[in-house]
């Protein structure tokens, strides 16, 4: 047995097709493109009068506008890896046809027969357990524990330029007299139910929902012999990296898509069954806390009163919550990998 090519070495084995084809991305990151658009949300105003009489329509102590924003801005997404839960495995190339197995020698299988002289690697009889786990490659010292994770998330740092339109005209109203009572004077002055404002807010951190590292995969046995000597079952797979077709008595095993990783079998997989995806996308639901600056409008002026009914002053801002789920680009979902053909004994 010839050492593991250096480039191989932390790659999870995949089944591909001709050659061999390495690729995948040990960690990945989205895009959030999105805007709020046309969200009419009525609110308080944060300032507030009580006018003298209901003569006039001035804007109501809570009353709406049509709210809408920017593109985001200042965007900062955190990186996430991809490696599924995998189990590092010492590997080899043969340089030769293997004429004796040597023992703890780790093959696929789709059959549902137990070869003589094979066990599965479900963690009993000393086996390794494989169950639901991928095989990462590696040419020396792999780690005694699975490494990586089921699933993954990002956070999304970013904020909005916002504005708001006009106040909505079926929206609450107030009432007020521009005429003076008993002596009094116009000392008030109300928001003319015409205005707008301009929005901003303070950048926030989302935290997208979580996507599973689960590449396009086909749930297979892994066998592992128990001692030297054992006979190569009829059915074995094993990577083949020779520069011409099968070697006597194996043939080329043909699977669909190019590209499936090879994952051990469980309650949730199958034998044979083929899961996962090629991309990935997340959603990212979120609430913006925007301030809706205070009104420049040309104030109503008013007299005011003791008691009654509040309305809106003319300087005035509101504190407005905006909901949003917008969902992200799409990522690659492969790790770093090595594709090979595979051939079957006969």
């Amino acid at each position: 047995m010839g050492p593991l090519p250096p480039e191989f070495d932390g790659l999870l084995l995949a089944v591909g097709k001709g050659t061999r084809v390495m690729g995948g991305e040990e960690d990945h990151l989205h895009s959030v493109p999105h805007v709020h658009a046309n969200q009419a949300l009525r609110t308080a105003a944060t300032t507030t009068m009580i006018p003298l009489g209901i003569d006039k329509v001035v804007s109501g102590r809570v009353h709406g506008h049509p709210i809408s924003s920017s593109e985001v801005i200042d965007e900062k997404v955190t990186r996430a890896p991809l490696l599924p839960p995998s189990r590092e495995l010492l590997a080899g190339l043969a340089i030769r046809s293997i004429r004796k197995i040597p023992e703890g020698l780790v093959i696929m299988y789709l059959g549902n027969d137990s070869p003589p002289g094979w066990a599965d690697c479900d963690g009993s009889y000393d086996t390794p357990d494989l169950s639901g786990l991928y095989i990462r490659l590696r040419a020396a010292s792999p780690a005694t524990d699975v490494v990586g994770k089921i699933e993954h998330s990002h956070v999304v740092h970013h904020r909005h330029v916002w504005s708001a339109g006009q106040a909505v005209q079926t929206d609450d109203r107030g009432l007020a007299f521009d005429t003076i009572s008993n002596g009094g004077s116009k000392d008030g002055k109300a928001a003319a139910f015409t205005h707008e404002h301009v929005g901003d807010e303070s950048a926030i951190d989302v935290p997208t929902t979580v996507a599973r590292n689960l590449p396009k995969s086909i749930a297979v046995r892994f066998l592992v012999s128990k001692a030297n000597g054992a006979k190569m079952p009829k059915g074995a797979l094993i990577p083949y990296d020779g520069p011409s077709g099968p070697p006597w008595g194996w043939d080329l095993a043909e699977f669909e898509p190019a590209t499936l990783f090879l994952r051990g079998r469980d309650a949730e997989f199958l034998l044979g069954s083929q899961f996962g995806n090629t991309a990935h996308t997340h959603t990212a639901p979120h609430v913006h806390r925007v301030n809706l600056a205070q009104s420049a409008a040309a104030p109503f002026e008013v007299q005011t009163a003791a008691s009654g009914s509040a309305v809106a002053a003319a300087t005035h801002a509101h504190l407005v919550d905006v909901h949003g789920n917008p969902s992200t680009s799409e990522a690659s979902t492969f790790p770093p990998y090595v594709a090979l053909p595979l051939i079957k004994k006969r």
